[in-house]
């Protein structure tokens, strides 16, 4: 017999008062721009209370502050573990809880030889491409597991990867 996830509360189904963290962090865009903006405006044009994480704290209060109540701003590094803790801590502190993740980190570097992309180039991809969606899932994981529905983690990296020339 197949087990089955335990249930959403019904108020819950959509995401009308869900709690979301968005994170992002591109070269051109953010959650201050691009996909991580329009996200954020959707799911808070539905109901739900959302964090913008961004490195640009001007980007992310831009947005936050536009969301009508909606949303707040997080400045954090989702790169680094302890980037992405504070992203979650705020979403606790301000929200009083976590419900969805939206991982929307990704950077690459302008289309050149492999032989010039540097270890530092390589590592910033690196960290922020694979290592948040990591770090992401470690913070949230456990305080997923301490609720009674099943969590929503969603991630997307947006790079481009090491073009030959």
């Amino acid at each position: 017999m197949r087990r089955r996830a335990p249930q959403r509360p019904a108020h819950r189904n959509n995401a009308q008062q869900r709690r979301i963290a968005m994170s992002s962090e591109r070269q051109d865009r953010n959650c201050g721009s691009g996909f991580g903006e329009g996200n954020a405006r959707k799911f808070a044009a539905e109901g739900a209370r959302v964090v913008v994480a961004d490195r640009d704290e001007a980007a992310a209060e831009r947005v936050a502050s536009s969301l009508h109540g909606q949303a707040t701003a997080a400045v954090a590094d989702i790169s680094t573990e302890s980037g992405f803790a504070a992203v979650v801590q705020r979403a606790h502190h301000t929200f009083r809880g976590l419900d969805i993740l939206v991982n929307n980190a990704g950077v690459g570097h302008t289309p050149q030889p492999l032989e010039t992309v540097t270890g530092e180039m390589f590592d910033r991809i690196a960290s922020v491409n694979m290592k948040s969606i990591y770090y992401g899932a470690k913070i949230v994981v456990p305080h997923f597991k301490q609720q009674k529905y099943a969590p929503a983690n969603s991630f997307r990296v947006l790079g481009r990867g090491i073009e030959p020339k």
